[in-house]
């Protein structure tokens, strides 16, 4: 299992290097004038095959075909070696650093941009860090631009229109395009939510055999988790803010996290920021599991750092192309000189399926 569950990252550089993990840049040089995006693409069968994604229907319907998707399309970063060796080495870099020696630069974003239009698809809102080019468009002219092929696409998560062929793009843009996210929407990562099984339990004795019914939960608290790892009950998180990521929102200025500290005895003093990226935002109501995995990150941070503040990055569900998005709204919120100081993403991909093989963590 690829285990990305309460995967909490000291901020600094940490977003570039994931946004750039997610999405590998193996490119293979065509005849035609194009390279294709072999890092951008996981294959799929053609038939059902266990639990695998499949096939259901090779050929759109023209309603299909008018239907819109979004992409967003990496630009590699300078200096790439220098930076890794920084992060390494636990450097924090400024943003005017970032922008001098290693984010792409606006000449770039713009190459990238201006050809999407010509293509025929709508360019979002120019990313100020210009690591992410998202643009929009039907099935059909996504599917023109990027040389590939869509089908339906059914999962144990429902039927997608997605992608069925890898992406290409013309071969002077090679070395201005990291890859592409969103063309293939069926690969979506897992909140990975274990059943308790550590339930308190009192015995029926009327019952013939006797049976057992459940009484109350076992609750680990904050105070809890910083025994196990032996930290002092000084390191409350004061002075630092959480930014944590997930595809629902939580009521943390409301009841449901006055409730938690109330019920647990915590005493958390910080602050709590929900911000939407992107669209459609998630309902409080959706039964996806993340509504329960945001509640879950949210009180887990709020018991175990009860002075920190805690910003709730809600993205439109767990897929590649939203979970980048997401990663760079925290980098973009960082330069307009927000603190945000640790990343907190719950999520996971067992290691054979098509979402871990996509992102290329092995």
């Amino acid at each position: 299992m690829l285990q990305l569950r309460q995967f909490i990252l000291p901020l600094p550089l940490t977003a570039l290097l994931l946004i750039s993990a997610v999405r590998a840049s193996a490119q293979t040089a065509q005849g035609s004038g194009l390279v294709t995006l072999t890092g951008s693409f996981q294959g799929v069968a053609s038939s059902a095959t266990g639990h695998s994604p499949y096939v259901s229907q090779s050929t759109l319907t023209a309603d299909q075909q008018s239907e819109s998707i979004n992409v967003v399309v990496s630009l590699p970063f300078r200096n790439m070696g220098e930076l890794v060796a920084r992060v390494s080495n636990h450097e924090q870099l400024s943003v005017s650093d970032l922008d001098n020696k290693y984010l792409p630069l606006g000449t770039t974003y713009n190459q990238v941009a201006e050809w999407l239009s010509g293509q025929g698809l709508s360019v979002g809102p120019e990313d100020p860090n210009h690591m992410l080019v998202s643009a929009s468009g039907t099935v059909q002219l996504v599917a023109t631009a990027f040389h590939t092929t869509f089908a339906r696409v059914t999962t144990a998560k429902g039927e997608f229109t997605s992608a069925i062929a890898p992406p290409s793009i013309p071969v002077t843009l090679s070395g201005s395009v990291l890859g592409v996210s969103g063309l293939q929407p069926h690969l979506i990562a897992d909140h990975a939510l274990i059943p308790t099984t550590n339930l308190k339990t009192s015995p029926n004795p009327s019952a013939n055999p006797p049976t057992y019914t459940s009484a109350s939960f076992y609750m680990m608290t904050g105070s809890d988790i910083r025994a196990l790892y032996n930290a002092p009950s000084s390191l409350t998180g004061s002075g630092q803010t959480v930014a944590i990521l997930m595809d629902a929102p939580f009521n943390g200025n409301g009841t449901d996290l006055n409730y938690f500290n109330t019920y647990t005895g915590n005493s958390w003093t910080g602050t709590f920021t929900d911000i939407d990226v992107g669209t459609p935002v998630p309902s409080g109501n959706n039964s996806n599991g993340g509504v329960i995995e945001a509640a879950i990150d949210v009180e887990a941070v709020a018991s175990v750092a009860p002075a920190a503040n805690i910003r709730l990055y809600t993205i439109p569900s767990l897929s590649i192309a939203n979970i980048e998005a997401g990663l760079n709204q925290i980098l973009t919120d960082i330069r307009n000189h927000v603190t945000v100081s640790v990343i907190s993403m719950s999520f996971a991909g067992a290691e054979t399926s098509e979402y871990h093989k996509a992102i290329r963590l092995e």
